[in-house]
């Protein structure tokens, strides 16, 4: 009969513990699922925003690119019009040499 009567007592005492075990085990859980959902939030909000920033960015540097091409283009048809020129101002200054040739008695 001792023997059932400590058994109760201490049964009671292990369920007891058991149970506020439990409890405080829930209590933390809880607390550390409340913090690790903050931190996912904000890491969440702050992906949003350099994802946001990374967006403004590409979006300069397309529109740096396409003034450059543009301006590219431009060089290069304005390069063409002077070669054209400087071609045709070569092509003179050989006339004028020969013609300043003759006259001047050289034969060519």
């Amino acid at each position: 009969m001792e023997y059932f009567e400590a058994a109760t007592k201490h049964g009671l005492g292990i369920v007891l513990a058991l149970i506020v075990g439990l409890l405080v085990y829930k209590i933390v859980m809880f607390l550390l699922n409340k913090v690790v959902t903050h931190i996912l939030e904000q890491q969440s909000l702050i992906m949003k925003m350099a994802i946001e920033q990374n967006e403004k960015w590409q979006r300069v540097v397309d529109d740096v690119s396409n003034k450059i091409q543009k301006l590219d283009e431009v060089s290069a048809t304005a390069h063409g019009y002077q070669r054209e020129e400087h071609k045709e101002m070569v092509k003179n200054l050989t006339e004028m040499t020969v013609t300043l040739g003759r006259i001047n008695g050289y034969k060519g």
